[in-house]
């Protein structure tokens, strides 16, 4: 029977996830992504940030995860997407796309196939969820085999929200009001400060939060440094 081995990489808007992932796939053979960003309720239906009065777009309530979490089990169990299920995600280019070097991902590419093979794992198959809120629902939590997250310094997220330009949803396209990045930092914060010592986000994860698989990344460091990151922490979870 295919083993299947899932892998979550998560952080803040704009810190690398989505260009990480995809760079991910061209590494490792059999690997399907499910997109967080797919979930999302419909435009009319986002929750309003009683403070500035913008559709937020960072919060919980702005998921539907339990939708999420089916898909992610389907996939997990049939090896491949569902039926009729189209991401959105997956057609628009990322920032980083083109910031890691055919040369590196070719050398990566062998190490991983190199690396299963000595451990007899070539067919095993990978499922990514790639998404900015993916530790604080515990359905979801259950079906991870890794949880990673990527961050960056607040001030390197804040430039990228700010040239990233408009953003497709489900039904049109959202651009960020002024100031929009504060709420964005805000939620991270609100949704992540209680895995992290004292509450500091851009610090240590707590122990006990270690313990039960979480690992995150250095704030500093490119894209290629985080990608040889991610790819080592896979193949080390994946052999051990």
């Amino acid at each position: 029977m295919t083993k299947t081995f899932t892998v979550a990489v998560s952080g803040p808007s704009c810190s690398g996830k989505s260009t990480c992932v995809r760079f991910i796939r061209q590494i490792f053979s059999n690997t399907t992504i499910v997109y967080e960003d797919d979930f999302y309720l419909p435009d009319a239906e986002l929750p309003i940030d009683p403070e500035t009065g913008y559709q937020n777009w960072d919060t919980a309530e702005a998921i539907n995860f339990n939708k999420l979490v089916d898909v992610l089990r389907y996939t997990k169990r049939e090896g491949r997407l569902p039926e009729g299920y189209t991401s959105r995600e997956d057609t628009w280019e990322t920032g980083g796309s083109k910031s890691v070097s055919t040369e590196v991902l070719d050398e990566l590419r062998q190490m991983v196939e190199q690396r299963l093979k000595e451990k007899g794992m070539e067919d095993t198959r990978l499922v990514f969820v790639d998404g900015f809120m993916l530790y604080n629902e515990q359905p979801l939590l259950r079906e991870l085999s890794l949880k990673l997250l990527l961050r960056a310094p607040k001030e390197i997220l804040a430039q990228r929200r700010i040239d990233r330009g408009p953003y497709i949803t489900a039904e049109g396209e959202w651009s960020d009001p002024p100031g929009y990045f504060e709420l964005v930092w805000k939620s991270y914060v609100k949704y992540h400060k209680n895995i992290f010592e004292g509450g500091n986000v851009d610090g240590e994860l707590r122990g006990e939060i270690k313990e039960e698989g979480m690992e995150v990344s250095r704030l500093e460091g490119g894209n290629e440094e985080r990608l040889r990151w991610v790819v080592g922490r896979i193949l080390e979870k994946m052999c051990q």
